[in-house]
């Protein structure tokens, strides 16, 4: 077995362990306990995500700061993945935006430099693809929000078989098609 197969695999299995203890937190956040028949249905609806047309917007001018990384979207068109179990789960976005990414120690930046040849990564994008655990993040988003777009369904046909793709691929690399 190759080294990327055992990584993603440990990878894989980190990101099932995170989904079942962020469900068991669930209740301690005043909501309902997840059983075990309402966990394997919440986990298909996170591996299938999908895109309503009232969920597309234009989006202009948002930074979103998670410790070592900055993310900034100037420009550009985003949907949101609809609901799961009452929160935005994830969002699709095309336009211009960058990511900067500083290690927080120096082994890290010498990690990161042998991969990339930087110590610091900085790094323009024209699309993304956003899973996220917490209503923090979509609200940031939703500051840059600037109205509905008018190629929402045309966004939607080009985008929605990349985010099933990735969600697959990111959650349960067994599950792709």
């Amino acid at each position: 077995m190759s080294m990327t197969r055992v990584f993603i695999r440990r990878v894989t299995k980190v990101l099932v362990l995170g989904s079942v203890l962020a469900l068991g937190n669930l209740s301690a956040l005043g909501q309902p306990a997840v059983s075990p028949s309402g966990a394997v249905a919440l986990y298909r609806s996170l591996l299938n995500p999908s895109f309503d047309t009232k969920d597309v917007y234009q989006v202009r001018e948002v930074s979103i700061l998670l410790e070592d990384i900055h993310i900034s979207i100037s420009d550009g068109t985003m949907a949101f993945v609809r609901e799961v179990n009452g929160h935005i789960t994830g969002a699709m976005f095309e336009g211009v935006g960058e990511v900067l990414l500083v290690p927080p120690n120096r082994a890290e930046r010498t990690s990161l430099a042998l991969f990339t040849g930087s110590a610091v990564l900085e790094q323009r994008f024209q699309s993304a693809y956003f899973r996220f655990s917490d209503d923090k993040i979509v609200n940031e988003l939703r500051a840059g929000l600037r109205g509905h777009a008018e190629d929402a369904q045309e966004f939607i046909t080009r985008w929605q078989e990349p985010a099933l793709l990735l969600a697959r691929v990111t959650h349960c690399p067994s599950c792709r098609p």
